[in-house]
């Protein structure tokens, strides 16, 4: 069973958190960006917006930007996936339905609950083999996000099977689980959200053809991972601490007096200090049965925040940002221009979403053109002269070049 913050605690952290909210955001010309002073979360901090988790800066990382289209192969795979998952959804229901007595559905019930928890464990291992291997450049980024996919259409289906048994219980009058298995359920939901996210289903998604294509930045760094997406209307951005998740060590959240979703909130204020000094809405902090996990969603100014807290390491493991791109603080204001073409840079922070418009030298009229970041292509400005990219880690190195063939580069180191 979920915990949840009392609501009068919620509504008492919404009062107190609403009074701080500050006005409109400041707009800075250079970067500012700093890690979280006290704490040990690989979390960095910009001025007038929220905080953002990336892998550790001590390890070996990698960076980059790959076009996520249709691709067959994928899709052909992320299907097995989900036929596995149904088949094993409707395996349970007829195994249930043939019981004749409370305790021989319960003995399915716990069988197929045992069997779930193996395969969660082997996905967990499936995805650290994978972020270490995109990390250390044994995969390309096409076959990172191709196994990325297929590894969430698996978690989800698990999920899914969860949720099965869970309903089908509670809609049979005559059984019910017990407090221990209820715990049980809740947990292993808790361990699942390690994997699958709103990004990597958008990715699964134009992979299947089923969304239009999007160009995902990919940052590495040991076994976590950034992966990150925008457009005119959104921006996506998506961060996986494997280090941070640290089953086994005590609940540090649970030494005290207090609740410990309770604690895990407060944790969650000191990691996000401008969230909870410009707070909109609370909407949802929950724990997962006894697990360690803990979830804090708020809403703010520049969109919404779900961060995954583990009691064990008191810190971050995984963080799902959906923002509005032009809300966000520019952070770097960087221009270049030539006789007959000028390219201008309003980038956020690193890894955040940066604007790249194009125009005529003497005109200033909008202006087509081929963008590359870095040495890599992640787009066209289009008629309207403008695009909508994620600003990389470290150096800066934007080339706009048009269908005549003039290009004009702006960099920052």
């Amino acid at each position: 069973m979920s915990q949840t913050l009392p609501q009068s605690a919620l509504l008492l952290a919404a009062v107190v958190l609403l009074g701080l909210v500050t006005a409109g955001a400041v707009v800075a010309t250079d970067d500012t960006v700093t890690a979280v002073d006290g704490t040990t979360s690989d979390i960095a901090t910009v001025p007038n917006t929220t905080n953002y988790a990336f892998p550790a800066a001590n390890s070996p990382s990698r960076q980059g930007y790959v076009r996520s289209n249709l691709d067959v192969a994928a899709a052909v795979a992320t299907d097995v996936e989900q036929l596995q998952g149904q088949r094993k959804r409707l395996t349970f229901e007829q195994r249930y339905a043939a019981k004749n007595t409370s305790e021989e559905r319960l003995d399915v019930v716990r069988a197929t609950i045992a069997r779930t928890e193996a395969r969660i464990d082997a996905l967990d291992s499936r995805q650290e083999t994978l972020f270490r291997a995109y990390t250390a450049g044994s995969l390309s980024a096409e076959t990172f996000l191709r196994r990325l996919a297929r590894l969430d259409a698996s978690a989800a289906e698990s999920r899914a099977l969860l949720e099965r048994i869970n309903n089908r219980v509670r809609s049979d009058i005559d059984t019910s689980l017990p407090v221990s298995t209820q715990t049980k359920l809740a947990a292993l939901r808790g361990e699942l959200v390690t994997i699958p996210g709103p990004l990597s289903a958008e990715i699964a998604g134009t992979l299947r053809g089923e969304a239009s294509p999007v160009t995902v930045y990919t940052q590495g760094a040991g076994n976590g991972i950034v992966l990150a997406t925008v457009d005119e209307s959104e921006f996506l951005r998506q961060a996986t601490l494997r280090s941070e998740y640290t089953p086994g060590v005590p609940n540090q959240f649970a030494q005290t007096d207090e609740e410990p979703i309770s604690v895990a909130f407060d944790r969650a204020r000191q990691l996000y200090p401008w969230v909870s000094n410009n707070l909109q809405s609370i909407n949802r902090i929950a724990g997962f049965g006894d697990s360690d996990v803990y979830l804090i969603a708020l809403s703010h100014p520049h969109g919404d925040l779900r961060s995954y807290v583990h009691g064990g390491s008191t810190d971050v493991f995984r963080e799902e940002h959906t923002q509005r791109p032009d809300a966000i603080p520019v952070q770097l204001t960087a221009s270049n221009v030539n006789d007959t073409l000028e390219v201008r840079v309003n980038a956020t922070a690193e890894t955040g979403p940066m604007r790249v418009t194009v125009s005529r030298g003497t005109t200033n009229v909008p202006t087509d053109a081929t963008i590359r970041v870095n040495g890599e292509y992640v787009g066209s400005t289009g008629s309207d002269g403008a695009l909508w990219a994620i600003r990389p880690s470290g150096s800066l190195r934007v080339n706009a070049t048009t269908t005549e063939g003039t290009s004009v580069v702006v960099s920052r180191p």
